[in-house]
């Protein structure tokens, strides 16, 4: 897709000389950090990651000290004890694993989930300043050509445009 608007863009530059493009770029990730509805999923998101991860703490000095007992014993105990135990101590490490993966990947679909209508607002909200500010193209910075001899930064109208329209 970024070779794509690469070659598009300077196909119409190399084209058309007499014709000037009007370009603007926007901050995709300062913009979903800066909004006042997006703060409010990340503040939401962090309440919730927040408490599992206090969770996750709990288990992880369990197991710090499943361990530590484990280094401790292991001098006096039989090998066969060693082997129980060690596997026990394995099982009990792979469980928190699982379980930390789990956590950190429903945490990821939900802010997936809770910043997609966003997203798709923002679309329509960089249409609109895009048309109010004139120009014939916007591209988001990741996706940056390596030169464009002038472009417009929209990225803070966007935020104001955004807040405005979805309070």
């Amino acid at each position: 897709m970024k070779k794509l608007t690469l070659v598009t863009l300077i196909s119409l530059l190399l084209a058309a000389p007499a014709f000037a493009l009007k370009i603007g770029k926007i901050d995709a990730q300062k913009i979903m950090t800066s909004i006042k509805q997006a703060k409010k999923i990340n503040k939401n998101l962090k309440k919730e990651f927040e408490s599992k991860q206090k969770l996750l703490k709990k288990d992880e000095d369990n197991l710090k000290k499943l361990r530590a007992d484990y280094d401790k014993q292991s001098m006096v105990m039989s090998d066969k004890a060693k082997a129980k135990k060690q596997i026990e101590l394995q099982k009990k490490f792979e469980q928190y694993r699982q379980k930390r993966e789990k956590f950190q990947s429903d945490i990821n679909k939900k802010e997936r989930q809770l910043k997609a209508p966003l997203l798709e607002r923002l679309k329509g909200v960089v249409d609109d300043v895009a048309k109010k500010e004139g120009l014939d193209m916007v591209f988001e910075v990741a996706a940056s050509p390596v030169y464009v001899k002038q472009v417009v930064e929209i990225t803070d109208k966007v935020i104001k445009a955004y807040d405005k329209k979805f309070k």
